[in-house]
């Protein structure tokens, strides 16, 4: 392998050989219908922000996933939306650091690799496929964002350099678990006008938590593949309804630093990406449930 491209992702030549080596045994051992991919990511050739290679805005992430829909449910696969929440995460360190961090929706584990890498202090993961949370965790092992049950599929990698707390849990959005993130993050949540409705109510419901506790006001971060715009519009209407202030900064979240490389459907798909950050209303004095 090249020297350039071991020292660009700070890898040594052994890290490297057992990298393949655990890699290769994992692909050997895995079930047939899944695979394994890296992706890599750097700061943009050409941004001038404080970001800097070597600073934790390079490196690679690896991911198990489902080759078809039929294996695992939709949150074994690869989907742009997350991707762009992760370079979101990865370009504003200084946001996610130290800050404790609840994901909706974790799926693969891409934005969950990315907030144990920009130093967050507590990161939950949530899903309510048993499946996909099983395979969340065996994908933030071998990228050493937890302690590894199998060292043969434990990959090299920018393993995260202090103490965190790591959960991944199997939640369901009328059940949460009991939690009081500073940050709320979720990708490609709304693709179902059915869920739009539990969603808006648990996002309500952790935000009032949160803002109870902090003297500063929560956020929640949601990244959105737009496919049906009447769905979009209905998450704005109940969002409004539930007393949420939503904005849109989609167009900062395409100029961030840091760009996952040569990945053509994430290229492809992101000017139709959305990023929508949400806090809430400044007279917001209750919270009261529907019946």
């Amino acid at each position: 392998m090249h020297k350039a491209y071991l020292s660009r992702w700070k890898c040594t030549p052994a890290e490297t050989h057992k990298s393949i080596s655990c890699w290769l045994q994992g692909l050997a051992s895995s079930a047939e219908g899944w695979c394994y991919k890296t992706y890599a990511y750097d700061v943009s050739t050409g941004f001038t922000h404080d970001l800097q290679r070597g600073g934790g805005q390079s490196g690679l992430i690896t991911l198990k996933l489902a080759t078809n829909l039929f294996e695992g449910g939709t949150g074994c696969h690869e989907w742009e939306a997350g991707f762009f929440l992760a370079e979101f995460v990865l370009s504003q360190p200084d946001i996610f650091k130290g800050s404790s961090c609840l994901e909706l929706g974790c799926g693969a584990g891409v934005v969950g690799v990315a907030l144990c890498r920009s130093g967050a202090a507590k990161v939950q993961l949530t899903d309510g496929n048993g499946v996909a949370v099983d395979n969340c965790k065996h994908n933030l092992e071998i990228n050493n964002c937890i302690p590894p049950q199998h060292c043969a599929t434990q990959l090299a990698g920018n393993a995260s350099q202090e103490t965190q707390d790591v959960q991944v849990m199997q939640m369901q959005w009328e059940s949460p678990c009991e939690a009081q993130p500073d940050l709320i993050l979720a990708a490609d949540v709304l693709y179902d006008p059915a869920t739009i409705v539990p969603l808006v109510l648990l996002l309500r419901q952790f935000l009032y938590n949160a803002d109870a506790k902090h003297t500063y006001k929560p956020t929640a971060f949601i990244a959105t593949t737009l496919r049906n715009e009447e769905t979009l519009r209905q998450f704005l209407y109940e969002a409004e309804g539930s007393q949420l202030i939503v904005d849109d900064v989609s167009s900062e979240a395409r100029q961030m630093g840091v760009k996952f490389q040569h990945y053509t459907p994430l290229e492809t798909q992101r000017n139709n990406l959305f990023l929508h950050k949400i806090v809430l209303c400044d007279d917001f004095t209750s919270l009261t449930i529907p019946a």
